[in-house]
C-alpha cells in the first residue's frame, strides 16, 4: 500500500517507488513490494552541477518496512523542505562558504528571496536554533514564501509597487479570518505569522538588504492584535483524577508524568523528553533507529532524595545542550511532594535508572505527540474539558500555590522565570478576585456595616 500523505503537509520532491527485488537474473516489481520514499532533485538543477540526486527518507536505513506514522510524516516533510531549500539555494547561487556568501548579490527584492537567504545564509540565526525550533521556523517562513513570497520589498521600477504598512495590515487581517464562516477569528494565528514577518525583516536589516531596515522600523511601530491570554488551568483535583484513571487503564507512566508536572510545575518536555536526530548536538544514552532522546527526567538526577534537573526551555540555541553550565535548574526534595512519592513507591528499585517516564507499549520514552494523545483520552474520560490542555498543568500548579498563600515572587523561581511579569501569566485565579475581595470586605455576606 502506498503511504498516504496527511492533509496540510508540504513534501516537495517526495517520490514513492516500489522496492523491487531481484528474482533470478531479473528485477521484477510485484504489487506486494513495499514502497520506499525518496526526495528527488529537479533534473534541470542536476544539470547545473548539483551533486545530490536522490535521498532516501522512508523507511530509514535498517528499519523494517512499515507505513509512516503522523510523527514520521512530519519528519519526512521537514527533510523534504530542507533538501528542497538547499537545492533551490544552490540553483540561485546561494550555497557557498560563509566568506563567499553575499546576501545583497542574491537578493531579488521579494519576500520569497528574503526567506531563501534567511534559510541559506551560513551566518543566519536560523542555523543556531534547536532542532524542533528549526522545524517550526522553516515551516512558518516557507508558508510566508508560499503566501506572500511575490510581494516586492523593493520596486521593480522607480515608481513601481512596493511593500508598505498597509500590506502588513492586510496580511494580518487575512490570516486572522475564521477557518469557517461564522467561526472565531484566528487572532493567535495572525499574530504568530506576523511574528515571523518581523523575524525575517530583522534578519534583512542585519544583512543590510535594501529597505529591510526601513520596514523593520515600520513593523516595530505597528500594533498587531494580541491573542487573549489563556485562562485555563488544570486543577489539583483534575490532576488527581487523571492519575487515578491512568492507573486504571494501565498507563502508569502517564500517572507518574502527571504527578511530576503538577508537583514540580514543569513542562511536559522536561518530564517525557523529546526525540531528535542523532546528528544533532547533545549526548544521550537512549537511542532508537535514527533518533536519540534528550531533555527528559532521568533517575540519575535524583541524589539523596533531591531532584535536580535542567529546564529545557532555558537552553538557548542548539549547542546549549552540550554546555553543562547552560540553562536553569529545578531542584526539589521528593519527600515534600506526596503525589510523586506515591508514584515512586510503585516502581521497583531495580527499575529506577535511565529515563523516569517509560511508555508501557514500547519500553522506551514517549514520543511527545503519542503521549499527548493518550493523555487527552484519559483527561476526557474523567471530565476534563478539551480546552484544558496538558500544558495547563503548570498554570494549575502555580495558581494552586498562590491560592494556598504563596506570593508571586516565591512562585517565580519555582517556574524558572526571570521576570515576575512572566509568572503572572501563569497565575489564573483572576476570576475569583471579586469573591476574594468581597470576603475581605463583608466576610460571609452577613456583615454590611
Amino acid at each position: 500500500m502506498k503511504p498516504l500523505k496527511p492533509e496540510g503537509l508540504e513534501t516537495p520532491g517526495l517520490v514513492w517507488q516500489r522496492r523491487s527485488k531481484r528474482r533470478g537474473r531479473k528485477t521484477i516489481k510485484q504489487p506486494t513490494d513495499p514502497y520506499v520514499g525518496y526526495w528527488v532533485c529537479r533534473p534541470d538543477i542536476l544539470e547545473k552541477g548539483y551533486t545530490l540526486k536522490t535521498q532516501r527518507l522512508w523507511p530509514p536505513a535498517g528499519q523494517p518496512y512499515s507505513l509512516p506514522s503522523d510523527d514520521d510524516w512530519k519528519d519526512i516533510a521537514a527533510s523534504c523542505q530542507k533538501l528542497q531549500s538547499e537545492m533551490l539555494a544552490f540553483s540561485n547561487g546561494l550555497i557557498m562558504s560563509p566568506d563567499e556568501f553575499d546576501a545583497k548579490k542574491t537578493f531579488d527584492g521579494t519576500v520569497g528571496s528574503l526567506v531563501d537567504i534567511y534559510l541559506a545564509d551560513p551566518d543566519s540565526p536560523f542555523h543556531k536554533l534547536r532542532y524542533d525550533t528549526r522545524k517550526t521556523y522553516r515551516s512558518r517562513v516557507l508558508y510566508l514564501k508560499k503566501m506572500v513570497g511575490q510581494a516586492r520589498i523593493t520596486p521593480e521600477a522607480p515608481e513601481g509597487r512596493k511593500l508598505t504598512f498597509r500590506d502588513f495590515n492586510r496580511w494580518a487581517e487575512n490570516w486572522a479570518k475564521p477557518k469557517v464562516e461564522g467561526g472565531p477569528r484566528r487572532v493567535a494565528r495572525a499574530h504568530g505569522y506576523m511574528s515571523f514577518v518581523r523575524i525575517l525583516f530583522t534578519f534583512g536589516a542585519m544583512s543590510e538588504l535594501p529597505r529591510c531596515e526601513e520596514l523593520h522600523k515600520v513593523l516595530s511601530k505597528m500594533e498587531i492584535e494580541n491573542p487573549r491570554r489563556r485562562k485555563q488551568k488544570l486543577t489539583l483535583e483534575q490532576a488527581v483524577l487523571i492519575i487515578k484513571e491512568a492507573h486504571r487503564r494501565g498507563d502508569h507512566s502517564i500517572a507518574l508524568a502527571q504527578a511530576l508536572m503538577t508537583s514540580f510545575m514543569i513542562r511536559q518536555k522536561d518530564v517525557v523528553g523529546e526525540w531528535i536526530p542523532i546528528s544533532e548536538p547533545g549526548l544521550s544514552a537512549v537511542t532508537h533507529k535514527s533518533k536519540k532522546w534528550i531533555h527528559g527526567l532521568i533517575w540519575e538526577e535524583v541524589n539523596a532524595g533531591v531532584l535536580d534537573h535542567r529546564l529545557s526551555k532555558s537552553l538557548r540555541g542548539k549547542f546549549a545542550t552540550t554546555n553543562p553550565d547552560a540553562g536553569k535548574g529545578v531542584r526539589g526534595t521528593l519527600a515534600l511532594f506526596p503525589l510523586v512519592v506515591a508514584e515512586i513507591e510503585r516502581i521497583p528499585i531495580e527499575k529506577r535508572s535511565g529515563p523516569m517516564v517509560i511508555a508501557e507499549h514500547t519500553g522506551r520514552p514517549w514520543i511527545q505527540k503519542v503521549f499527548a494523545e493518550h493523555w487527552r483520552e484519559i483527561a476526557r474520560a474523567v471530565g476534563v474539558p478539551d480546552d484544558v490542555q496538558n500544558r495547563d498543568s503548570r498554570a494549575g500548579a502555580a495558581s494552586h500555590a498562590e491560592k494556598q498563600g504563596a506570593k508571586p515572587e516565591q512562585i517565580r523561581p519555582a517556574l524558572g522565570h526571570e521576570k515576575i511579569e512572566t509568572t503572572m501569566i501563569y497565575l489564573r485565579n483572576q476570576d475569583e478576585g471579586p469573591d476574594n475581595i468581597a470576603r475581605i470586605r463583608f466576610g460571609d455576606g452577613s456583615r454590611t456595616k
